[in-house]
């Protein structure tokens, strides 16, 4: 089960998306690698039972974050592609901002490549 915390959390990004800092945005980006980190560390045990229960976590955290995409992507009014035109436009943002957003990117990257 996931984090009740955390999932209130991603919850709230849907209410407001317009009233989300850049701050929150990186600190919901790094509690969802540590989630994704902690399943891929349960993926190697060797109980199948926790491998189970990790998949089984990992389906319901990409169902919520689909569903928090289409939500925002709702009450913005945005598509996707949209939604990735305009976040790929460092014009969009504060410099700061586009720096985090950079960061964010970087940190994502090197997830991926831990997979």
């Amino acid at each position: 089960m996931i984090n009740n915390k955390f999932m209130d959390t991603l919850n709230s990004l849907v209410e407001n998306p317009e009233k989300v800092s850049m701050a929150q945005l990186e600190s919901i980006l790094i509690e969802t690698l540590k989630f994704f980190d902690s399943i891929r560390g349960k993926l190697t045990s060797e109980d199948l039972d926790v491998r189970s229960k990790a998949m089984d976590e990992a389906a319901e955290m990409q169902d919520k974050l689909n569903q928090i995409a289409d939500k925002m992507y709702e009450k913005t009014g945005l598509t996707k592609e949209k939604a990735a035109q305009i976040l790929s436009n460092p014009s969009n943002f504060k410099s700061e901002d586009w720096e985090t957003m950079k960061n964010m990117e970087k940190e994502l990257g090197y997830f991926q490549k831990g997979l």
